[in-house]
């Protein structure tokens, strides 16, 4: 697949599908750690996770022109293409998180044991089967928005193979963080230990995703491919520079991991949802900055 004209709408769709992976799988694990009791955090998290794929999805489709072209590939099962690919796993999302959202919502969830006797018997099986279906296609979407840049012809930088797994820790960051404003904002019946466990998992993806980051850059660098040599120093000095260090870096990683153990602090418990809606705030700056950074290094020094 040759892309040398990529621009905002499959940066858009690249932020948008990698936080609906990411906000996916936080809802599923926390039904997996917690049960089928788990509230509000997780059906909104649900509901906004099905939100960003369906609007990502009609920026991808814009960013290809038409959307028999989008389709076009999946109905001719070219398995080496990547939007083949990208078809089958977005829609293969779409629909268990619509399963999901259905199973975890109170007003379907009454309706659908009014209409199937027995559901209510079954329901919390039910739950934890999706939930874990959910949680291995919310990663493969996050992985899937790294492998749709490597598919392509003529942009070096992106060949890297630790482009997918660098996307995936910053899908799965930008959902712990989302996750963890609507457990300060919303939510008071689940465990303390969930929001233990979120908040570690959240700081163990965020060094994650930095190491990804940093041996991204440095064997970019280190490259003796002028065009990728040259896409890492457009993105450090260049004229991506700005964008990459005070709209990702700064905000993505110097600012959100102090915010997110600030909020931590038992003396700051009375200012916790200020300091982790701050925290998801750059997050997702961050994450929207990184992915801009990368399409547009890319393509101005392209092979």
């Amino acid at each position: 697949m040759l892309q040398s004209v990529w621009g905002l709408p499959i940066v858009c769709y690249l932020f948008l599908g990698g936080l609906a992976g990411g906000l996916g799988s936080c809802s599923a694990l926390a039904v997996i750690c917690a049960g089928a009791s788990a509230g509000r955090s997780v059906r909104l998290c649900a509901w906004l996770s099905f939100a960003c794929v369906a609007v990502g999805t009609c920026f991808l489709l814009l960013d290809l022109g038409k959307p028999l072209r989008a389709m076009g590939p999946a109905i001719f099962m070219h398995a080496d293409s990547w939007i083949s690919r990208g078809v089958w796993i977005i829609s293969a999302f779409a629909v268990v998180a619509l399963v999901f959202l259905l199973l975890v919502s109170r007003m379907s969830s009454s309706i659908l044991a009014r209409i199937f006797v027995g559901y209510r018997r079954v329901r919390d099986a039910l739950i934890a089967g999706v939930a874990w279906a959910l949680l291995v296609c919310g990663c493969l979407l996050g992985l899937y928005t790294g492998f749709l840049l490597g598919g392509s012809v003529g942009v070096p930088f992106w060949q890297s193979p630790l482009l997918p797994p660098l996307f995936l820790a910053s899908s799965l960051g930008a959902g712990m963080a989302v996750f963890g404003m609507s457990l300060a904002l919303v939510e008071r019946g689940l465990p303390g230990r969930l929001k233990r466990f979120f908040a570690n998992a959240s700081l163990a993806v965020t060094i994650a995703e930095g190491a990804c980051l940093l041996f991204l850059v440095g064997l970019s660098w280190d490259s003796s491919d002028p065009a990728v040599h040259g896409a890492a120093e457009t993105l450090l000095f260049g004229r991506n520079a700005t964008v990459f260090w005070f709209c990702s870096v700064v905000p993505g990683y110097a600012l959100a991991l102090p915010l997110g153990l600030l909020s931590r602090r038992e003396r700051l418990r009375a200012v916790a949802s200020v300091l982790q809606t701050a925290e998801c705030l750059c997050v997702l700056m961050g994450m929207f900055a990184l992915r801009w950074c990368i399409v547009f290094s890319g393509l101005l020094v392209s092979a």
